[in-house]
């Protein structure tokens, strides 16, 4: 799996978020109503994390939503190199409606990226 240009979600990742939302609607089902901002790194993993947490309710949710490369992990794995964004917008097309989706730009990520170019960018991410 660390060897794959973005990874999908796996079967056990996809189980664990279902199983979370489903634990979030029983304890309070207006939970993500009152969710302010959701920030998702462009790698197929979160954003597939982010879709499978809201559910059927991409709609509903999509304007809470914030795609933000700086937000992805260091890029010193192939699993870290993301996908071009025609390609995401095909395997995921309610990726458009997100905030940051327009801004992306088409390679997105850094690789390899040192321990300081990681650093330096977490600190921009924290700004």
């Amino acid at each position: 799996a660390l060897d794959n240009k973005d990874q999908e979600l796996t079967a056990v990742g996809i189980e664990q978020v279902q199983a979370l939302r489903k634990t979030i609607s029983n304890i309070s089902p207006t939970y993500l109503d009152n969710v302010e901002l959701i920030v998702t790194s462009p790698l197929k993993r979160a954003l597939q994390t982010t879709l499978n947490l809201i559910g059927n309710d991409c709609e509903r949710y999509a304007h809470k939503i914030f795609i933000q490369p700086l937000a992805a992990e260091q890029g010193y794995k192939l699993c870290d190199i993301g996908v071009k964004k025609s390609e995401l917008l095909q395997e995921l097309p309610a990726v458009q409606w997100f905030g940051g989706w327009k801004e992306l730009h088409s390679e997105w990520w850094t690789y390899p990226e040192s321990v300081q170019q990681f650093e330096q960018r977490m600190d921009t991410f924290k700004q």
